[in-house]
């Protein structure tokens, strides 16, 4: 009888991660606040999606957090002077995927994040990430 469950378990993992496989990234979205401003999601992420556009914003923000403004300047979008400023008057400390879109071979990222040098309230960040053939962040904006 042992030997039968945990055939069915072991058979209902490996069916659930085939299903997971060919799933979309992001499973599920849900609105916490319909009635703010700037929407925060619990994003239920799929455990084998394709983490490589992930990485690469997580790059681009570490080296935000070590000061590496100038250096990235010709990722930032149509607010460059203004993201430059805040970048390094409030640099990100911490943040999390708030949502994700995937086409062909474009990535769209949008996070939640914390930042340093007294900023009162947790804004937003997008990235735009294409592969060609490697992933790169090809556009960074924030919301101060």
């Amino acid at each position: 009888m042992t030997g039968a469950i945990a055939a069915t378990v072991i058979v209902a993992i490996v069916g659930t991660m085939a299903l997971l496989r060919g799933a979309r990234p992001c499973l599920a979205r849900i609105n916490l606040d319909p009635a703010a401003v700037e929407p925060l999601y619990l994003v239920i992420m799929n455990p084998m999606r394709d983490r490589s556009p992930e990485r690469e914003a997580d790059k681009f923000f570490r080296q935000l957090a070590a000061g590496h403004v100038r250096r990235l300047e010709p990722f930032f979008g149509p607010n460059r002077q203004l993201i430059v400023v805040e970048e390094v008057r409030y640099p990100p400390v911490s943040w999390t995927v708030n949502s994700r879109e995937d086409t062909n071979d474009n990535v769209s990222l949008s996070y939640r994040v914390k930042r340093g040098g007294g900023y009162p309230v947790v804004g937003d960040a997008q990235f735009e990430v294409t592969r060609s053939p490697a992933w790169k962040v090809t556009l960074y904006n924030a919301t101060y």
